[in-house]
């Protein structure tokens, strides 16, 4: 970021595939508040149980009446997005494993720019869904304040309801086994944190550092 010299740049990730309207449909959505415009992503193409997991917990939001499963994505995706190269100025990146283009975001709205995520899907993920990281993304996650305690062991008491509607609704088996390996892997993750402020322990002063 630091090498950029033009006024916007794009982070494409070498396993990302963009749809032929990618460039139209992130460009409309630049505005003057605008610090940078998220394409949203399918699993389609490399990880056939992320997309349906994914669709099933749509439909779910859908009938009970709530925001939209794309809209409460936790994280963001820096892997198909345009940043205004002034939204990120100054930015000094941790060593974290995980959670990094996250930390841009924030940095994006401290710095007083929107972060947007286009409303359709604009580019394929071409791989399978890292659940190894899960663990880290958990304790990271917990550390940048954007993973509670109390949060994840409410995803965990739903757990049960969104397995169970996912099998139904995609009769994929596997959209239930990969939702209970990632959440429950994240939970330890979160605890681990946890444990570790409340421990005092420096781990976790390092961490914020």
């Amino acid at each position: 970021m630091e090498r950029v010299d033009t006024d916007w740049f794009g982070f494409i990730d070498d396993d990302v595939s963009l749809r032929p309207e990618w460039w139209s449909t992130v460009t409309g959505m630049i505005g003057p508040d605008v610090g940078a415009v998220e394409g949203l992503w399918s699993y389609l193409a490399g990880d056939r149980r992320v997309h349906d997991y994914t669709k099933a917990m749509t439909r779910l939001a859908e009938l009970s009446g709530r925001e939209s499963w794309t809209d409460r994505i936790d994280r963001a995706f820096t892997g198909d997005t345009l940043v205004r190269t002034k939204a990120v100025q100054g930015i000094r990146m941790p060593n974290i494993p995980v959670w990094e283009d996250e930390y841009i975001r924030m940095w994006v709205q401290k710095n007083g720019y929107r972060w947007l995520r286009t409303p359709k899907v604009v580019c394929d993920h071409l791989r399978r869904y890292n659940l190894r990281l899960a663990y880290e993304t958990g304790k990271y996650g917990y550390y940048l304040g954007r993973l509670s305690l109390k949060g994840q062991l409410r995803r965990v008491a739903q757990l049960p309801i969104k397995v169970l509607f996912s099998l139904a609704y995609t009769r994929n088996l596997r959209t239930g086994s990969f939702a209970i390996e990632k959440d429950l892997k994240i939970f330890k993750g979160v605890l681990h944190g946890y444990v570790q402020r409340n421990g005092g322990s420096p781990l976790y002063r390092l961490s914020q550092t």
